[in-house]
């Protein structure tokens, strides 16, 4: 059986392994490079070190961008291709009828389109920089290299690249972080099979639904695009926060920072260190960009993390009787805006043995509000659109992240994201002043009318936005008396703030526990160090499971079948590290006390209209704090299973549940519960598009890794829960960044998630995997005093 194993499937994933490893070698990067062109107006030294970081010496600014784009062309040419293909709706064309939903959305909501027009908008300066930037890809293409592995392998040509395609990548970026309109949707069905009571636990005030059929099945749409591409997170967000020096043992500001997205391979970010005429700026690139997103230049440090605002507005739209063509807005029947787009679907693999598919034609609709998105799912018969703040078409917001870079103080910062349109962001700022400060940037709607939980009817007036939040009334801090800000996603408005933002905030207890680690020393009057700030980074307590876990908790008898999981939970400090037990046992529990509490009112109403990942996602997003309420209700309604004759009680749920929990974990682990730890149940998992979903390739391109932290944790991870899999943590930290500065000396640590190449055969395609998991830092090689590149307060990285 053994030798059967090896032969027929170690062996040859061996044999690939070499085989890509040999024959794509060749396309990688020299760790120095002298780099001639045409287009630029004097040669470029380009450098890698040790980690792929890259540093780029230029004579002007646009050889700089120029430097970026031949760069990403290097190392993250398929990235490229895939981001390209995802903006432009093209998926299909190489991964096939499944990702053609998604072609179909990306169309209908127009992110190229809008960001073809928006190029005309730019200040000169940005669009020239946009220009160099897909100048340089195109050139490292023109060079006739060998590609990476995956062009080969999926029979692709790279094509070239555009500045339109860069303006697009970042409505796109917005796009993952705006999840409203899948909320108004579900809002509208959670709202017609509950009482008056329960809607209030679960949304507030009442309102009457209507269209159930589309809601439910847009609804439906939404779920599977999510998890099939991993696009938008209900509450894995961000942190970042920023402390003066007086708080500081080196008498450095400070400033850290670690952005959550969806986990994959190669990671989002390129990091560099660029100087051209005017620009010196050390950071994060967004694959796709020639700005630097996260970072600092000679004077300010920033950081961002989502405001969790509320920028998208479904509605109804009312379709004139005598002219289907026709919908009513303002008393007046509007023509829609038409057009025709066609998709070209590469056959099943493998597709020189299929036959080809015919091209699939989409008709496309636009109102004043926005696409017709009710047709991606063919139900054209009672359209509803959607607005989004993305979807402008003067849209500056590339333009604000490209001034940020050469903003010396606090005035050019907030100059610079007043033209930021999306996505809305809590930037923190830090310069060598020793001023710290917050800013809440982008545009956020004034409603009319309601406050965006449901859609809305589109030909009233009193629905229709009026006008964005005034950027001088934006919520902002600079150098608060305490001395520190912190930001995770939280609210972070005063309490008589005058405009509504949002009603999805993230729970607090990132913010909490953020602001408890830092105030643990400053109320004591001591002062933080560098080795804080990477501990607080990877810290894995979870506040909201230490306020939730009292509730769930239940007496039991020595011989109780439950009695010594319970031991393992009354003991539990709340960390989510590898080795714990608990909370193995707690997050399997949570949600499957959550389904049992909720899933009783909602499922036969979910299932009449094919609903089934649907409510999976629903009970999946319902907070800690509702369930808390659910448990606490005196009358124990929730607990009650409306589909049994009995009456239960919170009692009879928490030891149901539990037992379940039990009965999962002895399946995945086995009865001892010495082994059930938190990391051999939850693993990071790096996902690479498409090539994850091919057996045997999958192994060579994607990584799995063991992980420790949860939703609600600095160190924050989540994902969902597989018998055979465990817990695949598919959304988490993406990057972390430390950055300290005054006027004579800068520190700039950094750790990506994956590593800076793109290409399997590079050794850095993961070579961060294993230091990101033991805490470990890169120094950048532009810091002042550095003397190695590598820390880590216990010295394993050395």
């Amino acid at each position: 059986m053994a030798i059967r194993f090896l032969g027929f499937v170690i062996l040859p994933l061996v044999v690939l392994s070499v085989w890509l490893y040999s024959y794509f070698k060749g396309a990688l990067p020299l760790s120095e490079q002298r780099l001639e062109a045409q287009a630029l107006s004097a040669p470029i030294t380009l450098r890698r070190d040790e980690h792929g970081y890259l540093t780029i010496e230029a004579n002007t600014d646009n050889d700089a961008f120029f430097a970026i784009g031949y760069a990403h062309a290097q190392d993250r040419l398929w990235q490229l291709e895939v981001q390209r293909r995802t903006i432009r709706g093209q998926l299909s064309e190489v991964m096939g009828k499944e990702a053609l939903p998604f072609d179909i959305l990306v169309r209908t909501l127009g992110l190229h389109d809008t960001a073809q027009q928006s190029l005309a908008t730019l200040d000169n300066m940005a669009l020239q920089s946009l220009e160099h930037y897909a100048m340089g890809i195109n050139y490292w293409l023109e060079q006739g290299v060998e590609l990476p592995a995956e062009f080969k392998l999926l029979d692709v040509a790279p094509q070239p690249w555009t500045p339109a395609d860069s303006l697009a990548w970042i409505k796109f970026f917005a796009l993952n972080s705006a999840s409203n309109y899948r909320k108004e949707l579900d809002n509208l069905l959670v709202r017609e099979v509950l009482d008056s009571q329960q809607q209030e636990l679960f949304l507030g005030a009442q309102r009457q639904s209507e269209s159930l059929d589309l809601a439910s099945q847009l609804s439906a749409f939404a779920t599977n695009i999510e998890q099939q591409w991993m696009f938008n997170n209900d509450f894995v967000g961000s942190n970042a926060w920023v402390v003066a020096k007086r708080h500081m043992a080196e008498g450095l500001t400070t400033l850290a920072s670690d952005p959550h997205l969806g986990l994959q391979i190669p990671s989002p970010w390129y990091m560099v260190s660029v100087k051209g005429e005017r620009l010196a700026v050390s950071g994060a690139t967004l694959v796709g960009l020639p700005i630097v997103m996260l970072g600092r230049n000679q004077h300010i440090a920033w950081a961002a993390t989502n405001m969790m605002a509320d920028t998208q507005d479904l509605y109804f739209e009312q379709i004139n009787p005598n002219n289907p063509k026709e919908y009513r807005f303002q008393g007046e029947w509007l023509k829609f805006e038409e057009r025709l787009e066609t998709f070209h679907v590469k056959a099943d693999f493998p597709s020189s043995m299929r036959e080809q598919y015919e091209p699939v034609k989409v008709r496309v609709r636009q109102t004043f509000n926005g696409p017709i998105i009710s047709d991606v799912i063919n139900r054209g018969d009672r359209p509803m659109s959607l607005r989004w703040t993305g979807a402008n078409t003067n849209d500056r917001s590339y333009e604000a992240f490209y001034r940020l870079n050469y903003a010396w103080n606090w005035q050019e910062f907030v100059g610079a994201l007043d033209v930021l349109s999306a996505p809305a962001m809590n930037m923190l700022y830090m310069d060598v002043d020793d001023n710290i400060g917050y800013l809440g940037a982008g545009d956020i709607p004034v409603r009319g009318k309601g406050q965006g939980q449901y859609p809305m009817p589109g030909w009233e007036v009193e629905a229709q936005w009026q006008g964005m939040i005034p950027k001088s009334l934006m919520p902002k801090e600079f150098n608060p008396e305490r001395g520190f800000i912190v930001s995770a996603n939280n609210n972070m408005l005063p309490d008589d703030y005058a405009y509504f933002v949002s009603d999805d905030w993230a729970p607090p207890a990132r913010a909490q526990r953020i602001t408890q680690l830092i105030e643990s020393k400053v109320s004591t009057k001591q002062r933080l160090t560098l080795e804080d700030h990477l501990s607080f980074q990877q810290d894995v307590m979870d506040l909201e499971a230490l306020k939730l876990l009292p509730h769930l908790l239940f007496p039991t008898m020595a011989n109780d079948e439950f009695s010594e999981v319970m031991d393992y939970l009354r003991e539990w400090n709340g960390f989510a590290d590898i080795n714990s037990i608990a909370a193995s046992i707690y997050f399997m529990w949570l949600p499957n006390i959550k389904k049992q509490v909720f899933e009783d009112e909602l499922r036969a109403f979910w299932l009449q209209r094919n609903l089934g990942d649907g409510i999976d996602a629903l009970l999946g997003s319902i907070s800690n704090d509702k369930l808390l309420l659910a448990l606490s209700d005196p009358d124990e309604a929730w607990c009650d299973d409306v589909s049994t004759l009995v009456r239960e009680n919170c009692e009879d749920v928490k030891r149901t549940s539990l037992a379940k929990t039990i009965r999962e974990l002895r399946k995945y682990f086995g009865k001892d519960l010495n082994n059930w730890h938190w990391g051999e149940l939850q693993s990071a998992y790096f996902k690479h598009t498409p090539l994850s979903q091919v057996k045997g390739l999958n192994k060579v391109f994607e990584r799995r890794t063991p992980r420790g932290g949860s939703p609600n944790s600095v160190n924050a991870a989540d994902g969902q829960f597989d018998l055979n899999e465990g817990f695949l943590a598919t959304f988490g930290t993406s990057l972390r960044q430390v950055i300290q500065f005054d006027n004579s000396q800068a520190r700039h640590l950094y750790i990506n998630t994956t590593g800076q190449s793109g290409n399997a055969a590079s050794s850095s395609f993961d070579d961060a995997i294993q230091l990101f998991n033991k805490g470990c830092y890169i120094i950048t090689p532009d810091s002042t005093g550095a003397t190695t590149s590598l820390i880590h307060k216990k010295g394993e990285c050395q």
